[in-house]
């Protein structure tokens, strides 16, 4: 009876690690490497935080990191301080991160609160399921945490999947890289 209750422990421990589907890689980074942004990701309008539209086709000649999150994805949350981050760091060089939400059904409020307690201060929104699916054509991935990093020009510059600390470093000097482009 001690065994089985020691492997249900452990058992649990496992699952609840594994949660949101995010597991630590990195897809590889480089033009040649990832298709060109399809339009029907760059022209979606995507509402924001305080009911706006926008679309990633607006902010080509900025580096754009887009991150695809849920308020109950526990890696989503940890990964978002490393955006947060970014976001400061980078700002007034024509960086932006844009954080959309997968669950259309989250409330405006709700997602306020979410924002205040975890103190982002880049762009939240939400995708639409269409928008969602285009984007995991491109990474092959269908979990979140994941992130795209879009050059000045409009392209896919690096493809980051889950939120552990391999692929923020690794995110962190992609994006270095891409701005000082």
């Amino acid at each position: 009876m001690r065994v089985a209750r020691v492997f249900v422990l452990f058992l649990f421990f496992i699952l609840s690690h594994t949660g949101c589907k995010s597991p630590e890689t990195t897809v590889p980074t480089g033009d040649a490497e990832y298709p060109a942004l399809p339009e029907t990701i760059s022209k979606a309008e995507h509402r924001i935080l305080g009911g706006q539209k926008i679309k990633l086709e607006d902010y080509k000649g900025k580096v754009v990191l887009v991150n695809l999150w849920a308020t109950w994805c526990g890696p989503c949350r940890d990964e978002m301080p490393h955006l947060a981050e970014l976001q400061e760091k980078y700002k007034g060089k024509g960086f932006e991160v844009i954080g959309l939400n997968v669950e259309e059904e989250d409330t405006e409020a709700k997602v306020r609160n979410f924002a205040s307690q975890m103190q982002i201060n880049y762009t939240l929104g939400w995708i639409d399921d269409q928008t969602q699916r285009e984007f995991l054509k491109i990474s092959r991935f269908d979990g979140i945490p994941q992130s795209f990093l879009i050059n000045r020009k409009g392209q896919i510059a690096g493809v980051f999947i889950g939120g552990g600390p391999k692929t923020i470093v690794e995110m962190k000097d992609v994006v270095r890289k891409a701005v000082e482009q």
